[in-house]
């Protein structure tokens, strides 16, 4: 029964591994070619009406949204929502030029008589803010959406690359008692640090760049001069964290890919596809169509196997690992208390 056991704690560790790596790939996609930023971009184009309209025009070109680009062509990849209902609220009520506003403004207008006392406009300002996050929360939803063709993509490739033949793994471990009990017992040590170990895919840069991007624009709205040096300040350092996060990752990856190989495991392709060692010769042959058949099926089930993501092969792992450790020592009053 603890071999089993073993086995399957094992196996889905290193899935769990490698569900992280394809997270941490995702994300450093997304960081360095600026998905976010983009996304954002255009759901705000939407619910302004368009890309080209005269609304959504003058909101990229009000100066609450320019300080928040590190460059022209760069769209930062969140925006306060008091910039956003400032911006909105300054051109709709000080521009010159009639505007068209779309009828999902127009529903939040007309619920207000718009006044010239503070009052009012403060306690519209709190209501288009309040929408603002509203609709942050749904593109958030449409962000993870639109992207999970990446981490299919990502849980393909990653299964080829690594050669990540489920149906090989489990033999090999299953075999190996040494194998298995040493990466049972790195399951065991990631167990006892949830916390730290859900960070491996949760924690992103969002956190820090809104940090930054929160500080500068307090500078920027504070200022009368020097704005290009604080956007060169603020580009520079955005720059810097980028590239932390860049190193920080790959040396995590690095690491779960030796956590997972147990100093045994070699993952990848020590021949091409078509051939294999075999066992008894250990002379190279070609695989027959059955060999064919079970490594396709095995790298089937890596790449599906890691499409469904960290969080739920780490919880698998957790009570799996949880049941262990409750048979080999029974907790005692003084722990069950």
């Amino acid at each position: 029964m603890d071999t089993y056991l073993e086995t399957a704690i094992a196996v889905i560790l290193i899935v769990f591994i490698f569900s992280v790596v394809a997270y941490v790939i995702q994300e450093l996609i997304a960081v360095n070619l600026e998905y976010r930023g983009k996304m954002l971009r255009s759901s705000i184009e939407q619910v302004l009406g368009g890309a080209d309209t005269p609304l959504s025009t003058a909101f990229f070109e009000h100066p609450q949204i320019q300080l928040l680009q590190e460059k022209l062509k760069k769209f930062p990849n969140y925006i306060p929502s008091a910039n956003f209902a400032t911006a909105l609220m300054d051109i709709l009520f000080n521009t010159k030029q009639p505007i068209q506003v779309p009828d999902e403004f127009n529903t939040l207008f007309n619920s207000w008589s718009i006044t010239t006392t503070n009052g009012d406009n403060a306690q519209l300002k709190a209501t288009i803010e309040k929408w603002y996050n509203d609709y942050m929360d749904r593109v958030s939803g449409w962000y993870k959406r639109k992207h999970r063709w990446l981490t299919r993509i990502l849980a393909i490739v990653i299964a080829l690359l690594f050669n990540l033949d489920m149906v090989r793994l489990t033999t090999t471990i299953t075999g190996d008692a040494i194998l298995r009990s040493t990466l049972a017992a790195s399951a065991n040590q990631m167990a006892q640090q949830p916390d730290a170990v859900r960070e491996y895919y949760t924690k992103n840069l969002d956190a820090e760049l809104k940090a930054i991007g929160s500080k500068y624009d307090i500078l920027l709205q504070n200022s009368s001069s020097d704005t290009i040096e604080l956007r060169r300040a603020k580009q520079q350092e955005e720059a810097k964290v980028i590239t932390g996060y860049n190193q920080k990752k790959y040396e995590l990856l690095s690491s779960l890919i030796d956590t997972a190989s147990a100093g045994k495991l070699v993952f990848g392709w020590k021949e091409v596809p078509w051939e294999i060692t075999d066992e008894t010769t250990s002379k190279v042959r070609k695989r027959s169509g059955d060999e064919w058949l079970l490594m396709l099926l095995g790298l089937f089930i890596g790449a599906v196997a890691i499409s469904m993501g960290a969080p739920f092969w780490f919880d698998m792992m957790l009570k799996l690992v949880n049941i262990r450790r409750a048979g080999v020592k029974p907790s005692t009053n003084d722990e069950r208390k």
